[in-house]
């Protein structure tokens, strides 16, 4: 059986009942996705059925919950929660099994991100007295500090087997930067004064979409990593873009234009190729629901 999530999947995924939502047509390209969402002042890990136009919680507990992350499979989420007086890195399968820590550190560990193999995770830390990235194995939970220069090294994600992309803090300024692990080469991708934020690498590794917040407008834009090229402003009051497994670019997207709204008013935008003009498709409103990084789930999990 395959792992698209309906409410009639609700008992075996162990999760809370579903919270109806206005019928949607699909997202192409992105059936499920999920998402962290705060609701009733609780950040909790929740998957939206494009299809169905149906929301449920995958967790729901006393404590707080972000940043979830698909396995290469499609059958486990990663994220961070503020369990047991820390925030540490959890994964939880989507049949209804425990969520098993990863981390026991008394510190700050957040932002994980599966390798393409599955078989390691890399997040960043609060180890050494500000944040690096760390990558963890699946297998013996051996964890390795990979990225650990002076300022904060924050949202890692694997580009490939053996790159990192990931935002740092450097002369005061924060950028995009790629590294190596065969080497340990970091190149700098962003210009100055960019001030970029909340990047998306797509599928076949080529592109990263981001936001550039350095001119007082928050613009969404593209960069190839091969050529450093950043391509014309996509939009504006656009927030977490995302990918789909065939290299559909999504972002939320205020309703209208505007000003910034939460907790409501947010779109889920759909290009079929970059460049296309958006087709957008309302998500789920609920009383005191804001959305931050959502991401499809691979082709093969729907």
């Amino acid at each position: 059986m395959g792992f698209r999530i309906a409410c009639s999947l609700a008992l075996i995924l162990a999760v809370v009942p579903c919270r109806a939502a206005n019928a949607q047509p699909a997202a192409p390209g992105c059936p499920l996705i999920a998402a962290s969402a705060v609701i009733a002042g609780n950040a909790e890990i929740v998957l939206i059925d494009t299809t169905r136009g149906e929301l449920l919680n995958f967790t729901s507990t006393p404590g707080d919950e972000s940043a979830p992350a698909w396995s290469p499979d499609g059958r486990t989420l990663a994220f961070a929660a503020q369990r047991a007086g820390n925030w540490d890195i959890y994964t939880q399968n989507l049949t209804g099994d425990p969520a098993q820590r990863l981390t026991s550190e008394p510190w700050y560990e957040g932002s994980p991100a599966f390798s393409p193999d599955g078989r390691q995770i890399a997040y960043e830390s609060h180890a050494e007295g500000d944040l690096d990235v760390y990558v963890i194995s699946m297998r013996g939970g051996m964890t390795q500090a990979v990225i650990t220069a002076r300022g904060a090294d924050t949202e890692p994600q694997w580009v490939g087997r053996d790159r990192l992309l990931y935002s740092t803090w450097r002369d005061e300024e924060r950028a995009l930067a790629l590294h190596s692990l065969a080497d340990g080469s970091t190149t700098l991708l962003t210009a100055a004064h960019e001030e970029p934020s909340q990047a998306a690498v797509s599928p076949d590794g080529r592109q990263i979409a981001y936001l550039s917040n350095g001119d007082s407008t928050t613009r969404l834009r593209l960069r190839e990593l091969s050529g450093g090229r950043s391509s014309a402003s996509l939009a504006r009051h656009s927030a977490w873009p995302f990918w789909s497994a065939d290299g559909q670019l999504f972002s939320l997207e205020l309703a209208g234009g505007g000003d910034y709204g939460y907790p409501t008013g947010w779109t889920l935008s759909q290009r079929a190729k970059p460049a296309d003009d958006p087709v957008a498709l309302r998500l789920p409103e609920l009383p005191g629901l804001s959305w931050q990084r959502p991401s499809c789930a691979p082709a093969r999990a729907v």
